[in-house]
Parts: structure tokens; sequence; C-alpha cells
């Protein structure tokens, strides 16, 4: 940071920028300096706030300056309003705040404060604004509760371990998100009308809503997901935006009073027992954006209509007892990013008309009855930005559609590293306090994606009856994480092209007819960490070396014609296979001559059996006697 000659500045703010180095001593002469702003660069050395000595100054923000230290026991200023220090190692709080008794605005997030809130606090009566998330606290809520002035307190992720607080009748927005609150929610909370933020989520909170809930009028945001709340669902208020009551216990249908909340952007009753049917009106709200109520026991049909211009972003209806065919009316969502709507009794053909939705990035189907074949005659604009498709677990049938993987644009780019989605991308959330998740099968096992990123992608066409071939067009899809063709009836062989897919981390093709041998190529796939081959008509050696050395027998049984590691080698196998070969031939050749000697030796015997007789009977024949008595008399000469 370059020195500041000039001594009479009264509004310094380099907030938001990539400053780096210490800071300038020259800060310290700017006596008449009112607001002084150094958040979130990168600088570092050191920040004697002892040094402040500016009586003027009011507003100070030197948070996300993680190289920074700060040393302070005291500032002569008593003047500040506003101080934000947030993302700085401060261990405890700052012992110079207790004098600044006109401060009204606090935010120590994330200092990695720790144990109780000082007593010293209630001395701070001009606060009205206070966030302490993100540290170790354990004690002291009620304390910063019972503060004249405060209107807005935050206080998530931290130990605080204790039943629901009393909250005061001019509090507008409480968030205690996850820490260990119990109990049932105190009934304080029904002269709370100011309120318009609340967010308890993932606490240890129980019981049943207070009914007093819809006298909470100017509402609009309400986070009550993961505590173990039962009863009804709390009756939504008409200025509700984001409404999150996923994974307790409630019971019941959602009541049609629902239909009155018009300001919603997100409904999230998931993961509860609710039942009944789905309100239709939801599909007309025109700023709905995220409608997630998956894991229930809801019946009935889809929505039918939703209208033109819907903002509708995420339906999640996954694990319900939903029936009938899908709406044609959701291509009026134009937003339209996830739709998932497996385990349900839903039917028909596949959604071609879909292909329309350019938006589309997560398309789930699985386990459903849907059936027949998949129209092939899709264009170069159908799905281009599909990242997951799970078709598992239904009908379909006739050959794989090999124009969807050719204009599967998105699952051709590779992205670099970690590279982060832009603000209207499903990675940050479709909306502030919401992240989208689906649940896919990874590896053979169901798996929960809190939020879904760029660069996972997947295809499960698995537990089906598809047949032919694999189209090659699949080896395109270079960024493709996850491929599942299982339990089909698919033949030919494995394409070659399946060595370009190089960010392939599992691939499941068993339970199918497929010919020929592995491909070498495939042990390219350094990433791959599962492989599922068996039960199938595969022959030949199995490709060795990289990730091919960590398979284990099992990611190749049922294939008879397959050798090599983990199975027996194939050299070995042949070389037995020869001396097996050799042997018996040696075997048959001694056979043969054993026949042939014994052959000779039975007519030598009978020969001389009746040669024998000869003699007995007739005395000794002059030719056979010329023939023995000559070789003798031979002998003899030599």
């Amino acid at each position: 940071m370059k020195d500041f000659r000039s001594n009479s500045l009264e509004y310094l703010d380099l907030s938001n920028n990539n400053l780096e180095g210490g800071v300038s001593d020259s800060i310290y002469r700017q006596l008449n300096l009112k607001h002084l702003a150094l958040g979130s660069n990168n600088l570092s050395g050191v920040l004697d706030l002892d040094m402040l000595r500016i009586q003027s100054l009011t507003s100070l923000d030197i948070s996300n300056n993680n190289q920074l230290l700060i040393l302070f026991t005291n500032i002569s200023s008593k003047n500040l309003i506003y101080i934000k220090m947030r993302s700085h190692k401060l261990g405890k709080f700052p012992f110079f705040l207790r004098h600044q008794k006109n401060l009204e605005y606090l935010d120590l997030s994330n200092t990695q404060i720790h144990g109780n809130i000082p007593k010293w606090f209630s001395e701070l009566g001009a606060l009205r604004h206070l966030n302490l998330s993100h540290n170790l606290l354990s004690s002291g809520m009620q304390l910063l509760l019972n503060l004249p002035n405060l209107k807005i307190l935050y206080l998530d992720s931290n130990l605080f371990n204790l039943s629901f607080p009393m909250l005061p009748s001019s509090i507008q927005q409480f968030s205690a998100s996850n820490n260990q609150l119990s109990g049932n929610i105190h009934p304080s909370i029904c002269n709370a009308t100011n309120l318009s933020f609340l967010d308890l989520s993932n606490n240890r909170l129980n019981g049943a809503i207070p009914s007093c809930f819809s006298n909470l009028t100017i509402l609009g945001l309400l986070e009550l997901k993961r505590n173990n709340f039962s009863g009804s669902i709390p009756i939504p208020l008409p200025n509700i935006k984001i409404y999150t009551a996923s994974e307790n216990q409630f019971t019941g249908e959602i009541p049609s009073s629902i239909c009155n909340a018009t300001s919603l952007e997100v409904l999230s009753l998931s993961n509860n027992h609710l039942s009944g049917t789905i309100p239709p009106c939801l599909a007309n709200f025109p700023s709905l954006a995220v409608l997630d109520l998956k894991k229930n026991h809801f019946s009935g049909n889809v929505p039918m209509i939703f209208p033109i211009g819907s903002e509708l972003r995420s339906l999640d209806l996954n694990d319900n007892q939903i029936e009938g065919e899908l709406p044609p009316s959701l291509l009026n969502c134009n937003n339209l990013q996830v739709l998932d709507l497996g385990n349900n009794i839903i039917t028909g053909l596949f959604p071609h008309w879909l292909e329309a939705a350019s938006s589309l990035r997560v398309l789930i189907l699985r386990s459903n009855r849907f059936y027949g074949p998949i129209n092939n005659s899709m264009n170069k604009d159908s799905f281009p930005n599909l990242r997951i498709i799970d078709l598992s677990r239904n009908h379909f049938s006739g050959l794989l559609p090999s124009n969807l993987f050719k204009n599967m644009r998105a699952m051709k780019e590779v992205e670099v590293g970690n590279q982060k989605p832009n603000s209207s991308s499903l990675e940050s959330g479709i909306l502030p306090f919401y992240k989208d998740s689906v649940v896919v099968s990874i590896k053979g096992s169901d798996l929960k994606l809190e939020s879904i990123l760029l660069i996972f992608k997947a295809i499960d066409f698995s537990s089906n009856e598809f047949s032919g071939e694999i189209p090659e067009a699949i080896g395109r899809l270079l960024s493709l994480k996850g491929l599942n063709f299982s339990h089909n009836k698919l033949r030919g062989m494995i394409p070659i092209t399946f060595g370009n897919l190089k960010n392939l981390e599992w691939l499941d093709l068993s339970s199918n007819e497929l010919l020929g041998k592995i491909p070498p190529q495939l042990a390219t796939l350094t990433f791959l960490s599962r492989l599922n081959l068996s039960h199938n008509h595969l022959s030949g050696p199995i490709p060795q070396g990289n990730q091919f050395a960590t398979f284990e027998s099992s990611s190749y049984v049922g294939n008879l014609g397959l050798c090599g590691f983990p199975l027996p080698n194939c050299y070995l196998e042949k070389a037995h296979e020869s001396q097996m070969a050799h042997e018996e031939s040696e075997s048959l050749d001694k056979g043969f001559w054993l026949k042939v000697v014994s052959m000779g030796y039975g007519f030598g015997m009978v020969f001389g059996v009746f040669v024998g007789y000869l003699v007995f009977r007739i005395g000794k024949p002059l030719w056979i006697v010329a023939m023995v008595e000559g070789r003798r008399a031979l002998k003899k000469q030599r």
C-alpha cells in the first residue's frame, strides 16, 4: 500500500481489491478520517489499532485479510459506530469494544472466538446489528437478546447448547442455525411481530410449531430444516419467500392456505411424512423457483399446468407415489435446470419434448414405469446443457439413442480444475440460502449430492431393455465421470473410443451380451476407480497397468473367455494346454506301440504252439531242422 501524502482524508475505501503488502504508516496520520475500509484484500504485516488515534473515526472495516496481524489493547476513538473485523484469528473478544458505547454494527464472524459472551456486552446498549457466527461460543445468548436496541442477531455455527431462548418483540432477524438448541420453540416468538428472518436449521428442536406463526405476517425467510419438529406443517405466511422445513417429522397434508403465499420463491418440505396430493396452485406461483417435496408420501399427478413465463428452476418429487404422465407444460419453465422425478410410478414414453428445455442440467427419471424406445431423431440443439441423466430401472427398449449422446455439449467440455460456475449456475444454489441436492448412483451406491457441481457428469441407463451396440459417440463425452449401462441386452464390442474418456471414474457394463476383447485403451483411464464388466461374453487378455492393477476378479466374473490378472494368466494357461496336448499325444503313441507289441507277442505264441504240435505229431519237419541246425553249424564255424 502506498503512502497518502494528504492528511485531510475523511473517507478511504480500498476494499474488495487485490492489494498486497503492509499497511502504510501514513494511515495513522489521517486525523480527519471518518471512514476506513481495507476489507477483502491480501494485506499482510501488522495493523496496530492502538495507533489509530483518530477521534473522528466512526467506521472501520478490516475484514477478510487473513495474513494481516491485528494489534489492539485500546483505541482512542470512542465514536466508532461500525466495526467489521470478520475472518481474522482473534481468539477472544477485543477488549476495546467495551468502551464503544455508540457502536451500532459489529461483525466478528469467523474469528475463532471461543467460550462465553462477556458480561460487559450488556453495556453496548446501542448495538442494532451483531454477527458472531462461525465461532466457538457456548453460552450467553440470552444476554445478547436482552440488549435493548438489538434488531439483527446472527449466531450460526457455534456451540450454544440450551433450550430455545426468549425473543424480544423488537427482534427483526434471528439466525442460530448449526448449534445445539433443543426443546420446543418458546412462546415468546408469538410477540416478535417484526420478525422478517428466522433460521433455526440444523439443531435439536422438537415438538409442534406454535400456531401463532400465522401472526408473523412480515416473515420472509423461515428455515426449520434438519430438526425433529412434528405435527402439521406450519401454515405459510402471506409474505414468505424462502420456506424450508425439510428433514423433520411433519405429517398430514400441505394446507390449502399455501395458495395465499404467492410470493414464494423456494419451498422445500422434503424428507418428512407428508401425504395427500400436491396443491395445483403451486404450479401457478409466478416467482416459485424451487419446489422440493422429495421423500414424502405424496400421491396423485405432477401439477399439470405450469404457466408461460414460470420461474421454476428446480422440481424435485423423488421418492413419492406420483403417477400419471409428465405434463408438457413443463416446457413453459424456460429456466428449468433440475427435474428429478425418480422413484415414483410415473408412466409413458420418454418425454422427448424436453429436448427443447435448453437450460436443463439434471434429468432423473429412475425407478418409474416409463417404457418403449427413445426417439433418436434429436437435433444438434437437444439437451445441450445436460450433465446428469438417469433413466435406470424402467422399461425402456430399443437401441441406445446415439444422437442424444452426440448432442450433449456440456459433457464434451472439460472444466479446468475446480472452476467456479457463474451466479446463475447450481454450484452456489439457485437462490441464496438454498442448495440443490439430488441422489445419484455412484460406483454402485446411492449418494446424495448437496450441490451440483459443473464438473460432475454422469449417465445411467441401467436395468432397462436396451439392445444393439453401444454408440461410439459416447467416446466424445470427454468430461464424463460415470457411465452405467448394466443389466440390459447390449451386444457387440466395447467401443475403443472409451479410451478417450480420461475423466471417467466408474464404468459399469455388467450383465449384457457384449463380445470380443476389453479394449487395451481402457488402461489409460487413470481416474477409473470402479469397473464392472461381469456377466458378458468377453474374451482374451485383460489389459494390465494403471488402475487395472486394482480391480478384483468380481469385475470380470461370468466371462469364461477372459484371462490375465486377476484371473489366471493367459500365457501360463496356454502353456498348460500345450503340455496337456503333448502328454496326451505321447500317451496315444505309447498305446499304439503297446498294442502292436502285444499283437506280436500274441502272434509268436500262437505260432510256437502250432510248431510244437507238429513236432509232437509228425516228428521234426525237415525244413525247420535244416533252418535250426544250419544256424548252429554256422555259429560253430565262426
